[in-house]
């Protein structure tokens, strides 16, 4: 597991397998035709909560508590997406 320190923990997530890979880039929307990166990044982010392990993030008990935390969470889940979305794509670019 990759690890983000933040100021409320310890964030940890990984990286999705091929099948993850694939039903995170059909979250995305990309597949319908969606082109705007931040509505892709927010459909990534949406559906990218088996990839984290919040656990050493103080006062969270679910993925939807992290997603309320705008203040302290924006930025990792931010970086997080990014990567999932950078590797998504090339498994992508890769099958076609």
């Amino acid at each position: 597991m990759e690890e983000i320190l933040t100021d409320k923990g310890i964030l940890k997530y990984r990286m999705p397998n091929i099948l993850e890979a694939y039903d995170l880039l059909e979250a995305s929307g990309i597949s319908n035709g969606e082109v705007s990166t931040l509505k892709l990044k927010r459909n990534i982010i949406k559906e990218m909560k088996y990839l984290i392990d919040f656990s050493g993030i103080e006062g969270v008990e679910t993925y939807d508590q992290l997603l309320e935390d705008i203040e302290t969470m924006i930025t990792p889940l931010s970086i997080v997406a990014d990567e999932v979305i950078l590797k998504s794509f090339a498994v992508f670019k890769k099958k076609i």
